[in-house]
């Protein structure tokens, strides 16, 4: 099996003068996988063939791509609005405004907003009147991505006429969920 398609291989190599040519694949043989490297060497002219078992790289590849699954799901499916945003700080380092960068589906349920008209966006674009009418919401959610440090408070929603009972927390300077 690691010399199923040698012709296409070797095909890659034709006519090539420098060692700067090399690439490689993954092969699965039975229940083990295992990354094949090949290299041209322009002496003799000969390739270069590397064979190693990756099986523990799969396997932590397959065990992040489950997780990855079941956060995704939890957030898609979750009761509870999630926004994922980056803030935006003026030259004096005062939240001034902040981009949406990922929402789940109830937050669209709860607030009416539909991921078109808000991902990407800065929240004065989407929902334009926030600074002005609620600027406590900027404060909070500015002082979270600065200091990482949580916070939860109630707000009635000018915009939208609501009241959000919010947590925020920094899972990075300068964002906040």
């Amino acid at each position: 099996p690691f010399f199923s398609d040698w012709k296409k291989i070797s095909e890659a190599f034709k006519g090539k003068l420098s060692m700067d040519t090399s690439f490689g694949r993954e092969i699965r043989l039975g229940e083990h996988w295992y990354l094949q490297q090949f290299s041209f060497m322009p002496i003799g002219p000969r390739i270069r063939i590397y064979v190693v078992n990756v099986d523990e790289k799969k396997k932590a590849e397959e065990a992040l791509k489950e997780s990855e699954e079941k956060y995704r799901s939890l957030f898609e499916n979750m009761i509870n609005g999630y926004a994922y945003c980056k803030m935006i700080f003026n030259e004096k380092d005062e939240p001034v405004d902040f981009i949406y960068l990922e929402i789940n589906r109830a937050f669209g349920e709860l607030t009416g907003l539909k991921p078109d008209t808000v991902l990407g966006r800065k929240v004065s674009e989407a929902i334009p009147g926030t600074k002005e009418s609620n600027p406590e919401i900027l404060e909070i959610y500015g002082r979270v991505a600065q200091t990482g440090k949580s916070e939860r408070f109630e707000v009635f929603f000018k915009p939208l006429s609501i009241w959000f009972d919010i947590s925020v927390y920094g899972p990075q300077k300068g964002y906040f969920v």
